[in-house]
């Protein structure tokens, strides 16, 4: 008797096909299925198990079994954002380890025999994302979670070449994502200022923040972190940060830096992020979205243009009849009574917001924002609100074709206002 099985790659995008084939010389027997129990390290389960098991027919001409078990990994994933804690943060809920037990079962209909254990498959990862279907045909996980140098791997962002923030010193917040499949591959996140702007820019400084608790990929949340690239930067401890210059980081005539990372020994990993202050004035207020973006991270965007709100308001009501008793032998009404009466009052605004000009690569990338499931405002006062894009469609912008263009969208807060009972 022989039993196998094959899988994809290691670090797999949980909203894609996660396929693992078990391959039997028993698929002859009577009655026969494959089974995998899949567990995931920290999770139990209904009734407290610490397994859910798949079944699967042996293929007719193949005589293998094919188990997806995408399905049941996406359930345990969500997302990680906000400022927990300044510099390095783990994503426990964006990445998670998960363990399958290939066996299989047979006999005949009075008495089906469960082999379990057969083979098993451990300290496998599984993140969240979810990469469009030709996208995901060239994904490789060395690409994006570091074994170490010489590779050097992308942010988890499509955004093109750098994010943007409106004055270094506004603190408008944004976060750069990076993934590690080895112990130590992510252990400082180095940064270099610049003053001046395009081709005249020059160098101003280098700081070297370090990863001190999350480096040890033995832990599943240490497989992805999230480190700061907008003006958060300047509230990192200053133990943790490295440097033969002046803190804070970002300075007042400080226009751009860029953000890379390095192993232990300091080897290059990662490409770098660039954030490039935009100092241009505005007259309307600044809308900062932050959406979850294709592989599990979040890319941030501002409108700075002009916005609309606008009301929807629903009202229930119910209605009497003109005139009742004022007293035994009064039947009246006043002027000041009330016929038709609003006993459920809900209404929800719509805000519409404008873009200043952005570019075809701009247009492209923020398709991510109108499909993205999770959005939120990054409020001055309430800090993050949950949002939703109303918007059904999407038409990406070519300058070919329409020289100028701006992104306009049309959000709701996820939930509903209401009024008192009159």
């Amino acid at each position: 008797m022989s039993y196998s099985i094959s899988a994809l790659e290691d670090f797999q995008p949980a909203y894609n096909h996660i396929w693992w084939v078990a391959n039997s010389s028993n698929t002859a027997q009577a009655n026969f299925e494959y089974i995998a129990d899949v567990s995931i390290t920290g999770q139990t389960f209904a009734g407290g198990a610490t397994f859910i098991r798949m079944k699967t027919p042996a293929d007719p001409t193949y005589g293998r079994g094919v188990f997806d078990i995408a399905p049941i990994l996406q359930r345990y994933l969500s997302s990680d954002i906000g400022n927990t804690i300044y510099g390095f943060q783990q994503c426990p809920n964006s990445i998670l380890d998960y363990t399958v037990n290939f066996g299989e079962m047979y006999g005949p209909s009075s008495g089906v025999t469960v082999y379990t254990n057969m083979i098993t498959a451990s300290g496998s990862t599984a993140f969240n994302g979810s990469l469009s279907t030709l996208e995901y045909k060239d994904y490789s996980p060395g690409n994006y979670a570091s074994a170490g140098p010489p590779d050097q791997i992308n942010i988890l962002s499509n955004a093109p070449s750098s994010g943007t923030i409106r004055g270094a010193l506004t603190e408008e917040d944004q976060w750069v994502y990076v993934m590690s499949q080895t112990s130590g591959a992510i252990k400082f996140a180095n940064i270099n200022t610049y003053t001046g702007v395009g081709s005249s820019k020059v160098y101003a400084a280098s700081y070297r923040v370090i990863n001190h608790q999350y480096h040890n990929t033995g832990t599943a949340a240490n497989r992805m972190l999230r480190f700061p690239s907008g003006g958060q930067l300047n509230s990192i401890t200053d133990s943790d940060i490295y440097t033969t210059d002046t803190l804070p980081i970002i300075k007042q005539l400080i226009t751009a830096w860029e953000i890379y990372f390095t192993n232990t020994a300091h080897d290059r990993v990662s490409e770098s992020y660039w954030t490039i202050v935009d100092s241009s004035c505005t007259n309307h207020d600044v809308y900062r979205v932050h959406f979850k973006n294709k592989y599990g991270a979040y890319d941030s965007f501002s409108f700075t243009k002009s916005h609309q709100v606008n009301t929807d308001i629903k009202r229930v009501q119910y209605e009497k009849p003109l005139g009742e008793f004022k007293s035994g032998s009064s039947y009246t009404y006043n002027k000041t009574d009330r016929f038709r009466t609003s006993y459920h009052t809900e209404y929800r605004p719509t805000i519409k917001l404008n873009s200043d000009w952005i570019t075809e690569s701009q247009s492209i990338w923020l398709e991510e924002l109108l499909t993205s499931p999770e959005i939120y405002l990054d409020d001055a006062t309430h800090g993050l609100i949950p949002i939703n894009i109303i918007d059904t469609k999407y038409t990406q912008r070519q300058h070919k074709t329409d020289k100028v263009f701006n992104l306009v969208i049309d959000f709701q807060y996820s939930f509903n206002e209401r009024r008192q009972r009159a």
